[in-house]
């Protein structure tokens, strides 16, 4: 229902395809095909990840952004260096802009919160005492020879943040 137009602007909106802004030299923007190039097939792939390329660093601010209530922040490797006579030799304020509602973020959250939970996929990696937040992903690897993704090769991941009502890590 959403569109393939709205979702590619979604996606922008949300860091992807277009560098952080990150302290480092030679950050990659991920890549896409533009829409008027996407089938139906190519649409649904989009959709949950797989036909376009991010960084770790584009997924970590887009999950933050959940976190953050719905603001996307640009990150920084050094938010402060401080002088041991106290003068502040850098200081990389926060900064950043709302790309969702506080309650679509909000819903988003519980949903991240209940993959934590028995019979989610993260179960067994949420933390006692200090609820994690988080989403599995299991990626087909592409074939080297073949150029397509592999029926036989995988990559697993995770990542998340917490504590869930709380966030101070991710």
């Amino acid at each position: 229902r959403l569109g393939k137009d709205k979702l590619f602007l979604f996606l922008r909106q949300m860091g992807f395809f277009a560098p952080t802004g990150v302290d480092l030299p030679g950050e990659r923007a991920g890549q896409v095909r533009p829409v008027s190039e996407w089938g139906d097939i190519a649409f649904a792939n989009i959709s949950f990840g797989q036909g376009m390329t991010a960084t770790p660093l584009q997924l970590a601010s887009a999950l933050g952004a959940i976190a953050n209530g719905g603001t996307l922040y640009r990150p920084h490797i050094v938010r402060r260096i401080v002088s041991p006579t106290g003068q502040v030799l850098l200081d990389a304020p926060a900064s950043g802009h709302r790309v969702m509602s506080r309650g679509t973020a909000d819903q988003l959250g519980k949903m991240l919160r209940a993959a934590m939970l028995k019979k989610g996929t993260g179960e067994k990696l949420d933390i006692p005492g200090y609820p994690v937040a988080g989403k599995t992903g299991t990626a087909q690897k592409v074939d080297p020879a073949t150029r397509r993704y592999s029926p036989e090769y995988w990559a697993s991941s995770f990542m998340g943040y917490a504590p869930y009502d709380n966030p101070r890590l991710l």
